[in-house]
């Protein structure tokens, strides 16, 4: 699923989430893991290595929206895998 702009900003206003106790928001969080995997792109020595790279940062873009998404709905949410917590920017 791919979000517009107006949605995005919308996730943006309405959500915050919490990395290592620090406070961040959807928009901050896409660019820190997108630099993270671009830093990691030009470290590739493969083809193969950068379309992995490339589906592992979508995926992780999509999970930080899908927490986003579940915060919304529940005021709160959280990922053991990442160890991200995700809330409402009404609910804390």
């Amino acid at each position: 699923m791919t979000l517009t702009n107006e949605q995005f900003n919308l996730l943006n206003e309405k959500v915050f989430f919490i990395l290592d106790g620090q406070k961040w928001t959807l928009s901050a969080l896409c660019d820190l893991f997108t630099d993270n995997f671009q830093d990691q792109y030009y470290q590739a020595k493969t083809e193969e290595e950068e379309k992995e790279l490339e589906a592992d940062k979508e995926t992780s873009i999509k999970e930080l929206i899908a927490l986003a998404e579940i915060a919304i709905l529940r005021g709160k949410c959280s990922s053991f895998e990442s160890g991200l917590e995700c809330y409402r920017t009404d609910s804390k």
